[in-house]
């Protein structure tokens, strides 16, 4: 993955009526916003507006929850597991994981950096698998019984996205950060209050 990656694998599967039903909803997610990106940058190059403009391409999202009503998707899934629903963990694909405030960062970044013009700035910390999320649920909550057991043939994404060490070193460059925010820290910020 490079960027000029789009998910054209999401897009053909959005399109294609073989498509699993179940999965269906998470390509059509995936595939509008490789479009609506792609669609960005096309009307920026034909209209060539007189602003910078960039692009945040966050990933599995987890972290701190900023208001207690609107958990998101991906800190939901950490909730339904701590309450015995596993059923998220099933429709979970390994990908790589970011934490909220480090994309939070790079929106600033790309917002107000003199240097970040016209970047696509991929915004992901290390692949994750169930297996991950579940070793850190429980390391995080050792007492909680609903925590399922970890599928021994769980996958890994072996992607290499080539962007990520450009935006680990805006994290550095204006955050002072020594990298990106650790999964296990990530995800205690979001369960906190669970």
């Amino acid at each position: 993955t490079d960027e000029n990656t789009y998910n054209e694998r999401a897009i053909k599967a959005a399109w294609d009526p073989n498509t699993p039903a179940h999965r269906m909803p998470f390509m059509v997610y995936a595939a509008s916003k490789a479009e609506g990106e792609k669609a960005a940058w096309k009307w920026v190059e034909e209209h060539k507006p007189g602003y910078v403009f960039n692009t945040i391409l966050p990933n599995f999202t987890t972290g701190e929850i900023m208001h207690p009503q609107m958990s998101g998707s991906t800190m939901k899934m950490a909730a339904d597991v701590l309450t015995g629903n596993h059923a998220p963990l099933k429709a979970f694909m390994p990908q790589p994981y970011v934490d909220a405030g480090d994309v939070a960062r790079l929106h600033i970044v790309g917002l107000l950096a003199e240097s970040v013009k016209s970047k696509r700035i991929f915004a992901a910390a290390r692949p994750v698998n169930v297996s991950d999320f579940i070793d850190v649920l429980r390391e995080l909550r050792p007492d909680n019984k609903l925590i399922p057991e970890k599928d021994a043939n769980d996958g890994h994404d072996l992607t290499q996205v080539l962007p990520l060490a450009e935006a680990e070193k805006l994290l550095q460059t204006y955050f002072g950060q020594k990298g990106w925010t650790p999964l296990k820290e990530s995800v205690e910020a979001g369960i906190r209050n669970f």
